[in-house]
């Protein structure tokens, strides 16, 4: 299920993406060599807009990085005090995780897409 969600999302994401992409370049055109002040605001906003997404996805997946190497690390210590042998984790719980942390590094992206696609389809 965890796959599912996250295909749907990278969809939504990229059909949002898609959307700004082509109002921005249209406005970028029409605002020519000297674009008006809302034109400008605009265009700074797209670039503050990335750097802040990709520094929440950035900060999302490496939060979930620690806490996956903190369970990591009890789940060998409570081996190693029952003098079993260090397994290698079950393939379900590790591409659970995988799932997890590329959801929560799309998350920010994917926020900011439909959150731009829904603002600028009403103007």
């Amino acid at each position: 299920m965890a796959w599912t969600e996250l295909v749907i999302r990278t969809g939504e994401m990229m059909l949002a993406s898609a959307a700004v992409i082509h109002h921005r370049t249209q406005r970028m055109a029409r605002a020519g060599l000297v674009p008006n002040s809302r034109d400008r605001r605009e265009f700074t906003r797209m670039g503050t807009e990335k750097m802040d997404a990709a520094r929440e996805s950035t900060q999302a997946m490496m939060l979930h990085l620690q806490a996956e190497a903190f369970v990591q690390q009890q789940r060998a210590l409570v081996q190693w005090m029952r003098g079993a042998p260090l397994l290698g984790l079950p393939s379900d719980t590790m591409l659970g995780s995988i799932a997890a942390l590329t959801r929560k590094g799309l998350h920010p992206v994917h926020a900011r897409a439909v959150s731009n696609a829904k603002r600028l389809r009403r103007r």
